[in-house]
């Protein structure tokens, strides 16, 4: 659990949770290998890293996004080989978390340009790792499923893997909260224009 207290000026503390998860342990060496059909990354209709981050507030560090494309359902980011050294893992670890953000930017992107809403990480339903860690010079890419319901509500399932379809990791049910006030037109036009041209 994540939480804190807060003094309230009348001199009441007011007592917040405002994340709880379970987290299931397991040996490093027992992760599952998975394959998938690689990503369908071709270049086309793509919004570009300027677009992208005229749009989202994330200083230099966190613009790992090249571009994002539509494939069908899915939504496919894909992330830049030329990240900073602070984000750029020198090291082997079995959890890279700048891959679970580069599925939170994508599917931010999508529903941005669908709702006109910018979405902030709310919660997931679950994450998987799988036995691959990628090489930071190679292709890396999200592939974001948006499942809208009937209701109104929004969820994604996401999945992290190289251009020869080795999974990194799997996300399901991710769902986000709207910021508080309304996103510019101006920046919003690139992402309306780049949905109405692939639906």
């Amino acid at each position: 659990t994540l939480e804190s207290d807060l003094a309230r000026r009348t001199g009441k503390v007011e007592h917040l949770c405002h994340f709880s998860g379970r987290v299931y342990m397991q040996p490093a060496s027992q992760l599952q290998k998975a394959h998938s059909n690689p990503p369908d990354w071709n270049g086309g209709e793509v919004i570009k890293t300027e677009d992208i981050y005229r749009l989202y507030f994330h200083g230099p560090s966190f613009q790992i996004l090249e571009g994002v494309q539509r494939s069908g359902e899915h939504v496919i980011g894909k992330m830049r080989t030329d990240l900073p050294p602070m984000i750029a893992q020198q090291r082997p670890a079995l959890l890279i978390p700048i891959l679970v953000e580069l599925c939170f930017q994508t599917a931010g992107i999508w529903e941005a340009g669908k709702t006109g809403i910018l979405g902030l990480p709310s919660s997931i339903g679950n994450l998987t790792l799988y036995n691959f860690r990628p090489r930071n010079d190679a292709p890396i890419y999200a592939e974001v499923t948006p499942h809208p319901s009937a209701e109104g509500s929004l969820s994604f399932d996401a999945r992290v893997m190289d251009a020869s379809g080795n999974l990194c990791l799997e996300i399901k049910e991710y769902c986000t909260s709207p910021l508080p006030y309304p996103i510019e037109q101006e920046l919003l036009k690139p992402f309306q224009t780049w949905m109405g041209g692939n639906n």
